[in-house]
C-alpha cells in the first residue's frame, strides 16, 4: 500500500515523514501522504520540492475550508512555466505539471476510509504530483536555472546581510563566494532559486530601507515646500532635510 519515494526526500525538515500511495497512484500521478498539518509546512515541502526539481510552483487555486468538515488546508500550484509566453517565435511551454497538496482532518469519521490516518503517526496531508517527471520543458539547461524564483530562504539571508549594513554588490558577492565553496557550487551560482538576479536583490535592498529609514522622498519635489518653510522661519530646516535627502539619494545609485 505504502512505499517509499525519492520525492518524499525534499524536505530539509526532518519532523517531516512521507510514503508513497502505491494503490492511488497511477503512471502520471504519484500520490503521497506525509505527516503535515498546517499550511506553513506545507508551503515549506512545495518549496524544497522546487528546490530539489529545479521546479518553480506558482499558486494556481485555493480551496476555502473554514466550513469544510474533512479537510483543514487545500492548495493546488503548477509549474512556473505552465503560462509563461515565449518571445521570438517560440512555443509556449504549456507545462502540465502541478502539485494539488490537502490535508484532511483527524477525527473518528475521516479515520474510518483512510489507513494513513488510523496509524501511530498519522499522515494527513495527500500530496498529489501530477506529471512532475514529465515536464514540457527543461529543467536542467542554465535558461531553464535563470528563471527560477527565488526561495523564501533565500530572501532571508539577503535581508539579514542588509540589515548588517551591506550594499546590494557586496551581499551579492558575499552571496556568491558561501554558494561556491559548496558542492556543485557553479551548478548553485546559475540557480536564480539559490541566487537571485539583481532585480529581486535589490527590491529586497529597498524594503530593507523603508523597514529602517522609511520610504525615499523625491528631493525635487521637496523644492515646492521652500516656500512654505521660509513663510515660518524654517529655511534652514528645510535646506539642510533638503541635503539628507539628496545626499541618501545619490549614495543607492
Amino acid at each position: 500500500m505504502a512505499s517509499e519515494s525519492s520525492a518524499c526526500e525534499t524536505s530539509a525538515h526532518s519532523a517531516i515523514e512521507c510514503v508513497k500511495d502505491n494503490e492511488s497512484s497511477s503512471p502520471d500521478v504519484d500520490v503521497l501522504r506525509a505527516n503535515i498539518t498546517d499550511e506553513r509546512h506545507a508551503c515549506s515541502w512545495v518549496e524544497d520540492y522546487g528546490l530539489k526539481t529545479n521546479t518553480s510552483w506558482v499558486v494556481d487555486f485555493v480551496k476555502p475550508t473554514a466550513k469544510c468538515e474533512r479537510m483543514v488546508f487545500h492548495k493546488v500550484w503548477r509549474c512556473k512555466e505552465a503560462k509563461r509566453e515565449k518571445s521570438c517565435g517560440e512555443a509556449a511551454a504549456h507545462c502540465p505539471a502541478k502539485i494539488d497538496l490537502k490535508i484532511k482532518k483527524v477525527n473518528r469519521n475521516t479515520k474510518r476510509n483512510d489507513a494513513f490516518l488510523r496509524g501511530e503517526k498519522p499522515l494527513p496531508a495527500v500530496i498529489k504530483l501530477f506529471h512532475h517527471k514529465n515536464h514540457s520543458h527543461s529543467t536542467a539547461a542554465a535558461d531553464a536555472l535563470s528563471r527560477l524564483t527565488p526561495t523564501m530562504q533565500t530572501g532571508e539571508t539577503f535581508l539579514a546581510y542588509f540589515d548588517s549594513g551591506m550594499s546590494p554588490a557586496e551581499a551579492t558577492r558575499l552571496h556568491e563566494s558561501k554558494l561556491l565553496v559548496q558542492e556543485d557550487g557553479y551548478a548553485l551560482v546559475a540557480n536564480s532559486a539559490v541566487n537571485p538576479l539583481p532585480p529581486a536583490i535589490y527590491y529586497w535592498h529597498r524594503l530593507c530601507r523603508e523597514k529602517n529609514f522609511g520610504k525615499d522622498v523625491d528631493p525635487l519635489l521637496k523644492i515646492a515646500d521652500m516656500p512654505l518653510y521660509a513663510k515660518h522661519g524654517n529655511l534652514r530646516v528645510w535646506t539642510i532635510f533638503c541635503k539628507i535627502t539628496l545626499q541618501t539619494a545619490f549614495s543607492t545609485t
